[in-house]
C-alpha cells in the first residue's frame, strides 16, 4: 500500500453513523469499483447482503452488532468478494446495485477534485484534497504545486479530513512544496525520552523545491489528526 496505494476492496471510504445507524460514502476512488458502480460521495448504503434475496438493513446491523456488524456484512478485503447493495443518492433516488472487490491504486491527489485553483476576487487561491502520504503522493504534490506556481496562487487550502496519514518523508516534501517563507527554518525534530536519547533523529528544516511557493495565508480543513497530516498542518 505504502508503495502504490494498491488494495482490494470497493474503492470507498465510509461514515459509519452508529447513533442514527446510517452508512454513508465519504469519498470513492478513481478507478476502483465502487464509482463505477455508481458509489460516490454523499450516497447513503441502506442496506447490505450477498444477493439480491438477502439483503439486510443497515438499521439492523447496527442494532445487532454495531459498526463492527455493517463492516462484517461488507465482506472480507479480498478480490472477488461482491456484496449487493441498496444505495439512496444523493438526489434521494433509490436503487440496488451489486459491486465486487477488487485490487485498486488510490490516486493521492484526485484526477476529479485535488488540486484546484479557486478566484476569490483577484486572488487565486490553491486548493488541494490530500488523501493520503504515501510513495505516489511525491509526483502528485510536485505536479499539484507546480500548477500553482505557475498560476500565481497566494493563499492556500489544505484539505485533510480524511487523509489516513503514511510517510513522514511525503510530510517533509509537502512542507517544502508550500514553505517557501521559512526556508532553512526547523520543520520538525523527532526526540525519544531519556533511555532512548541515542535514537533521536537530527532536526529536519525547510528546503526548496524546484514547485516550491510561499502563500501568504495557508487553510487547514482537518478531522481526526494522522501521524504525517498532523506533521503538515501543526507547523504552521
Amino acid at each position: 500500500f505504502f508503495d502504490s496505494g494498491s488494495t482490494a476492496g470497493f474503492g470507498v471510504r465510509l461514515s459509519y453513523d452508529s447513533v442514527n445507524r446510517r452508512l454513508f460514502v465519504m469519498e470513492a476512488f478513481e478507478g476502483a469499483p465502487a464509482l463505477a458502480a455508481g458509489l460516490d460521495r454523499g450516497v447513503e448504503i441502506t442496506a447490505i447482503g450477498t444477493s439480491a434475496g438477502s439483503l439486510q438493513t443497515v438499521a439492523s446491523l447496527f442494532a445487532s452488532g454495531g459498526a463492527q456488524a455493517v463492516s462484517d456484512a461488507l465482506g472480507p478485503s479480498t478480490v472477488g468478494t461482491s456484496r449487493a447493495l441498496r444505495i439512496v443518492s444523493v438526489g434521494g433516488v433509490t436503487s440496488e446495485i451489486t459491486v465486487s472487490k477488487a485490487n485498486s491504486s488510490l490516486t493521492p491527489v484526485s484526477s476529479r477534485y485535488g488540486a484546484k485553483v479557486l478566484l476569490d476576487g483577484g486572488k487565486k487561491v490553491g486548493y488541494l484534497n490530500m488523501r493520503t502520504f504515501i510513495d505516489t503522493s511525491d509526483a502528485a504534490l510536485r505536479s499539484a504545486f507546480a500548477t500553482f506556481k505557475a498560476e500565481g496562487v497566494t493563499e492556500l487550502i489544505i484539505d485533510l479530513r480524511y487523509n489516513g496519514g503514511g510517510l513522514v518523508s511525503i510530510a517533509e516534501l509537502m512542507g517544502d512544496l508550500m514553505g517557501g517563507g521559512r526556508n532553512g527554518q526547523v520543520f520538525q525534530y523527532t526526540a525519544f525520552r531519556a533511555e532512548k536519547a541515542a535514537q533521536n533523529d537530527r532536526q529536519r528544516v525547510f528546503g526548496l523545491q524546484t514547485q516550491t511557493i510561499t502563500p501568504a495565508k495557508i487553510a487547514f480543513i482537518g478531522s481526526g489528526g494522522k501521524s504525517a497530516s498532523m506533521l503538515v498542518h501543526i507547523e504552521r
